[in-house]
């Protein structure tokens, strides 16, 4: 009987992490920040997330950790983006990353596997690797979708369709949700990507954290 009102509360304990960051609407995050002292969000990724070529603070993790403190919403921002990172990378780190207060991970990576030219099908694998490695540290975690520029040297059209469709294949199988990659309307106006075409400008990275913000719950608007 002892034994059994152990599991009990086991199982009710591991529930409560659960559902720390679930939201009854069916918001990815719930508005008001968790009940408990698991409150870190990390955003893991490439020279994306970190924010290359800015200054500090106007990278996407820095502007939505504004965002939080001005509304008090009991979230921290971890930017563990790394330039250059590849999914081989975010997995010799992971366990490193991923804290006993981390509640969520947002996962932004894959364009330098595709840049190198990696195999679609090894990119993929390597992100569910990643995925089902978060998940069963009970984290919950939702993945950027990304693609490549058209006429990218040495990639084809073909392998650069194929990369663009790994992100939503994956959410689909592991059921996680997919957040539209940024250049999907990146160069829809002007002045939203630096001069190399790859890497958010400032404004960028604003209109990044606006559309990551809605994405995670749909009351998060930032002017």
């Amino acid at each position: 009987m002892k034994n059994l009102l152990k599991v009990f509360f086991i199982c009710v304990f591991v529930m409560g992490i659960l559902l720390s960051c679930k939201d009854k609407g069916g918001n990815i995050l719930p508005a008001e920040g968790p009940q408990n002292s698991k409150n870190a969000v990390v955003f893991l990724g490439d020279s994306i997330t970190e924010g290359y070529g800015l200054s500090a603070g106007q990278d996407y993790p820095s502007l939505i950790q504004k965002y939080w403190d001005k509304n008090n919403i009991a979230f921290r921002s971890i930017n563990a983006g790394i330039s250059g990172d590849t999914t081989n990378d975010i997995i010799n780190r992971l366990d490193d990353v991923l804290t006993d207060d981390t509640c969520f991970v947002l996962l932004e990576i894959g364009a330098n596997d595709a840049f190198s030219g990696a195999p679609t099908d090894e990119i993929k694998k390597r992100l569910i690797q990643i995925i089902k490695s978060i998940q069963r540290k009970n984290t919950k975690v939702a993945l950027m979708a990304m693609e490549i520029p058209d006429g990218t040297p040495g990639r084809s059209s073909n392998y650069i369709k194929n990369f663009a469709k790994i992100y939503n294949t994956v959410g689909k199988e592991l059921k996680i949700p997919v957040m539209p990659s940024l250049l999907e309307y990146a160069y829809q106006k002007d002045g939203l990507m630096q001069s190399d075409g790859i890497h958010p400008s400032a404004a960028g990275q604003k209109v990044l954290a606006k559309n990551i913000l809605k994405f995670l719950n749909k009351e998060w608007v930032m002017k």
